[in-house]
């Protein structure tokens, strides 16, 4: 069991470092043959990077004939895409923007750690993969809708809530500047959404650790108490503490950036976990044999994001 896990997460990785070497390739060696890729903005280039990563991921994931390849898509997108970007602020000592790359790398730690614990190992696939598959009527074009909501739809969501560090940091001028209140509230905020989404976690994992096997029980303490997704407030609060960073800067250079940027990113991953990840947890807790009767109890009071939104 323990073999099997290391073997698949290796897999994992090293297919995201080949396709990491596949996208250099592309950019490096075949695109510049031809003369509507030369010279491209750096928008472009980031555009390419992602889609080229994201078609060799998935045509591993049919490889393989498991979706789980993607799982880790949004931490190595920060601890590659954005590090890239964002690293050589720690040769100039720019305080404030050491401050937001390290607390951004912790952001992605914590997904990583969560992924290598939840996941078993192939052939498993998260009960959200499996649920949505089964929604699905004909089975042919499973890999089809997968390449659009779980591969495209992300992809575009994380790139464009991260572009507004992708700008700032690209712009190596900043570590001549101060940083604003708002960009310190940002900062405060993105602290504060970590924080929360570690102790979020850190409180299941005890409470499940309390349990017995095949327990009915759901956790009804700490931060889950007051809402059913405390993790995900934290997760949409970490984005919006990005958009709060990146505001001035994409707003005083709006006009030479190719990509029109306002709160977007920040929006469609707060609409993508409340009206997405929320519900389809929701669903599937209610429909748990063990927990479901419990669950309902639960979830009529206390709220979360999405019973909000639609009160």
């Amino acid at each position: 069991m323990v073999f099997r896990k290391i073997i698949s997460i290796a897999l994992i990785v090293s297919a995201y470092i080949i396709a990491d070497e596949f996208s250099k390739y592309v950019q490096t060696d075949i695109l510049p043959q031809y003369p509507l890729f030369q010279n491209l903005s750096k928008e472009y280039v980031w555009i390419i990077d992602i889609a080229c990563v994201n078609a060799f991921i998935y045509i591993s994931s049919i490889l393989m004939n498991n979706i789980s390849f993607i799982d880790i898509y949004w931490t190595l997108f920060v601890l590659w895409r954005f590090n890239r970007v964002a690293f050589y602020v720690f040769k100039t000592k720019y305080v404030f923007g050491m401050l937001v790359v390290v607390l951004v790398n912790i952001w992605a730690v914590r997904l990583a750690s969560l992924w290598s614990t939840q996941f078993k190992g192939f052939p498993h696939i998260d009960f959200r993969y499996k649920d949505f598959e089964n929604q699905v009527k004909k089975k042919i074009i499973w890999w089809p809708v997968a390449l659009i909501v779980f591969f495209g739809i992300p992809a575009i969501f994380c790139f464009l809530g991260m572009i507004p560090l992708l700008y700032m940091f690209d712009d190596k001028t900043i570590i001549r500047t101060e940083p604003s209140l708002i960009q310190l509230l940002g900062l405060l905020v993105i602290f504060l959404a970590i924080f929360i989404e570690y102790l979020s976690d850190w409180q299941l994992h005890c409470f499940l650790k309390r349990q017995p096997k095949n327990s009915t029980a759901v956790i009804d303490e700490g931060l889950w108490r007051y809402s059913r997704h405390p993790n995900y407030f934290g997760e949409i609060s970490f984005w919006w503490g990005i958009y709060l960073i990146g505001y001035e800067y994409i707003l005083k250079h709006q006009a030479k950036l190719l990509i029109p940027y306002y709160p977007i990113g920040a929006i469609l991953i707060t609409l993508m976990f409340t009206f997405g990840s929320a519900k389809l947890m929701d669903d599937h807790m209610s429909q748990s044999k063990l927990k479901g009767e419990n669950f309902l109890k639960y979830k009529q009071k206390v709220i979360s994001n999405h019973q909000i939104q639609n009160s």
